[in-house]
């Protein structure tokens, strides 16, 4: 039985050979088991750049999630087989301590520059003092040619940023950053130019050459010149090796042996691509030919390649920082992510100043008090003076200043849950990338976030607050004022976990923000306002309880008609069951319970991508 490597390994390598021996995957489905991978050995050895070739469906992408633990054995997919680093076998956790992955599609924040995203991986995975940081980031940046746009925003669907090229150029970087003793990745040329694609080629040549590192990938169509580079080729038809060593001139003997023979000035990459397409017949009658030349002329070799690779223990080279440093850098990023972003940051603060505005202007001065006021707003200057003919008897007033209260009670909640319900999904592939990568753990990520969000909307109510409560004239008392803010505080806090607790359920943004409406809105009706409580059926008068709006329109109410001279007074005929305290009580509790389920859900959606 092969050993598995231990954490506590003292006398390690930077030399990493992967080795893997007679691998099988296989996927479930109602039309039955489909074969992906069928029984291969191989080894991708250090200081090299190994390549892994095939048509469409010819399992290399498998191949490559299988190496680097994103696939494992489910109900629904079997994997057999050993996986080995240097003889031993390894688990998920353990290979973002040696090495790293970079996905086909490029993860990165939009609203960040190149060196803003390369300093943010450093700071959580590069051991040392601030100098030796901006060295490693300073190294990387040149290692990969980013110096011209290194300021540059990344971009994406709201900003203008740098090209596709140095979009994943950063992408690689991001995980050169640590100094990782070996990197993989898929189709890490896709979509780029000829001239793009050599650059990155490249620069992973160099990275592999100049530091012993082992580099892994898949690649589609290389052109003659990345052929040239890439040391050694593994070729793959209906998940079975047709070839697999060393390039150039060795994997051209190889196949003209055999009576292939890549034309004159032909590109050697589009040949064998060319004579592995499984849509043409004649590939599909030469692939039992491929096989057993494979078989007898190169498995041995490779069997032998794979006894004689190296055994050293493996250097663990990867921990992560403090929960307060991961916390810091989080809350940093959250900040200046919202401050650049015009969606979350400007048009909110627009929002509120012109909402709060013009609900006062609606609700100018209800009924209930005698006083000259003075709005000052866009330098005009209005004055109104109540006439104090208000009747204490007229239900209409009563009806208008709790139409106000309830409007509150609803909007603020809606209005902070509904872009946090969005934002969290629109960061789970970022958010999984990085704690796959172990940049930070789940507390640090989800704490530094909803702190940021904490902080932006605790100013938003007492900005909305100022302006709009003295202009609707409520209860003239500094007390009630500042118990008006603190309730609309806690309505943003608890919008804002609803939003986390929405965001958290579903991976999908459009998924997340309809579900949220839909949850939110039959709460309505049950809040006290639409309805008196005392008027519903005992059998689901319960559902009141639930309703954060029915907590807040209580304590609005409450606050507000402790003095008043309306007869009835409105806390009885609206039937008011918490004071206003218990009232802001049973909000945090809500709040509590929201963030409790909104991390649980988190943690839920930790998974390893593929």
């Amino acid at each position: 039985m092969s050993k598995v490597i231990s954490q506590e390994s003292i006398n390690s390598s930077s030399l990493l050979d992967f080795t893997f021996s007679n691998l099988k995957y296989s996927v479930k489905s109602s039309k039955g088991v489909k074969e992906i991978i069928k029984g291969v050995d191989g080894i991708c050895p250090n200081s090299q750049i190994t390549a892994i070739l095939g048509s469409s469906g010819a399992g290399k992408t498998s191949l490559l999630n299988i190496l680097t633990k994103r696939i494992q054995n489910t109900s629904k997919q079997i994997l057999e087989g050993k996986v080995q680093v240097n003889g031993n076998e390894y688990t998920a956790d353990q290979f973002s301590n040696f090495a790293n992955y970079v996905m086909q599609n490029d993860i990165l924040m939009e609203t960040m520059t190149v060196r803003e995203c390369l300093e943010f991986a450093a700071c959580l995975k590069v051991k040392g003092p601030q100098q030796k940081r901006d060295e490693v980031v300073n190294e990387v940046i040149k290692l990969l040619m980013l110096e011209k746009c290194q300021n540059t925003l990344i971009g994406g669907h709201f900003v203008k940023g740098i090209s596709g090229g140095e979009r994943k150029r950063t992408s690689i970087g991001y995980e050169l950053v640590c100094d990782p003793q070996a990197i993989f990745l898929d189709e890490p040329t896709s979509g780029l130019d000829s001239f793009t694609a050599y650059i990155v080629i490249n620069r992973l040549r160099k990275f592999a050459h100049d530091k012993n590192r082992t580099v892994v990938l898949t690649i589609h169509q290389p052109s003659s010149d990345i052929w040239q580079m890439l040391d050694r080729i593994m070729l793959m038809v209906n998940g079975r090796f047709i070839y697999q060593g060393p390039g150039n001139s060795e994997i051209s003997n190889y196949f003209n042996n055999l009576g292939f023979i890549c034309p004159h000035l032909c590109n050697p990459a589009d040949y064998y691509m060319s004579i592995m397409h499984q849509e043409n017949e004649q590939n599909v009658r030469n692939a039992p030919i491929y096989f057993q030349n494979y078989d007898s002329l190169v498995l041995k070799r490779v069997e032998d390649e794979i006894e004689n690779s190296n055994k050293l223990p493996v250097r663990f080279n990867v921990s992560y920082s403090s929960i307060f440093l991961q916390f810091y850098y989080i809350v940093k990023r959250t900040v200046q992510i919202q401050l650049r972003s015009p969606i979350l940051f400007k048009a909110k603060l627009a929002q509120v100043l012109s909402l709060s505005v013009f609900l006062g202007l609606i609700y100018l001065q209800l009924p209930g008090k005698k006083y000259f006021f003075k709005i000052i707003y866009f330098n005009l200057l209005i004055l109104n003076q109540i006439d104090g003919k208000n009747d204490p008897y007229n239900i209409n007033d009563v009806r208008n200043k709790n139409g106000f209260l309830f409007f509150l009670a609803s909007g603020a909640f809606m209005e902070a849950m509904n872009p946090c319900a969005l934002t969290i999904p629109l960061e789970r592939q970022v958010f999984l990338r990085e704690e796959n990568s172990k940049l930070y753990k789940i507390i640090p990520y989800f704490f530094g976030k909803l702190f940021v969000d904490l902080v932006s909307d605790f100013i938003i109510p007492i900005i909305f607050s100022s302006i709009v409560y003295w202009m609707v004239g409520l209860r003239e008392s500094f007390e009630a004022f500042l118990f008006f803010t603190l309730v609309l505080i806690m309505l943003q806090f608890n919008g804002i976990a609803a939003g986390y607790f929405e965001g958290c359920l579903f991976k999908d943004p459009d998924t997340a923000f309809a579900v949220a409406q839909l949850v939110t809105v039959p709460f309505l009706p049950f809040s006290g306002y639409y309805k008196n409580s005392a008027d519903l059926a005992s059998w689901i008068s319960w559902f009141q309880y639930l309703s954060p709006y029915t907590y807040a329109y209580q304590a609005f109410v409450r606050n507000e008609y402790e003095q008043t001279h309306f007869i009835p007074n409105p806390i009885d005929s609206e039937n008011i069951e918490f004071h206003k305290w218990e009232a802001v009580g049973y909000l945090a509790l809500m709040f509590l319970g929201f963030i409790t389920l909104a991390l649980f859900f988190l943690y839920r959606s930790k998974k390893t991508l593929q």
